[in-house]
């Protein structure tokens, strides 16, 4: 139990700065870990964003919901083509990244799917009750997450306008 705390705690401290890894250590203290098998969804997009998450190891990928638009190549038909929805893998994070962090951002729902992709993948999970308790007393370390979950945020949603970018001008 005590080699699984100091292992919580050296993984949150690598997410910091060094003059901010003594608090992220106490804060790690409220993490919970749980392992996913391969291929197992950790959070579907849509669902409540209900805890604040960082991968030990393993591997986490990440998937959108996204509208395709196909045209109609049938000069006989009297529309343009159809929309469809699918979904697009938007990335994935290794060891030791932050991740389910929509709390940090004000956001209730989940605004991706996450799914392991290796077998054993180990995540830590601080919910959002705990998360809420604690936020005044972490405020700096907070802060610090707050704008790595904004940079995750605008990444990810770049991927996906990127892909809707590329797939639009194969079409035209």
């Amino acid at each position: 139990m005590r080699e699984k705390a100091k292992e919580r705690i050296k993984t949150g401290k690598l997410l910091v700065p060094i003059n901010m890894e003594l608090e992220m250590g106490e804060m790690m203290i409220h993490f919970k870990e749980k392992v996913y098998e391969k291929d197992e969804v950790i959070y579907l997009e849509g669902s409540q964003a209900d805890s604040l998450m960082i991968l030990h190891s393993g591997i986490v990928k990440f998937f959108k919901r996204v509208i395709k638009r196909q045209r109609s190549i049938a000069k006989e038909l009297k529309h343009e083509g159809f929309e469809f929805k699918t979904t697009a893998f938007v990335g994935e994070i290794h060891t030791s990244e932050l991740f389910g962090d929509e709390i940090l951002i004000a956001q209730s729902t989940r605004y991706t799917k996450a799914v392991a992709g290796a077998e054993g993948t180990v995540c830590y999970f601080l919910e959002i009750d705990r998360y809420n308790q604690i936020k005044e007393k972490y405020a700096e370390v907070i802060s610090y997450l707050q704008n790595i979950a904004k940079q995750n945020y605008s990444k990810r949603m770049n991927v996906v306008a990127e892909d809707i970018r590329i797939r639009s001008s194969h079409r035209k």
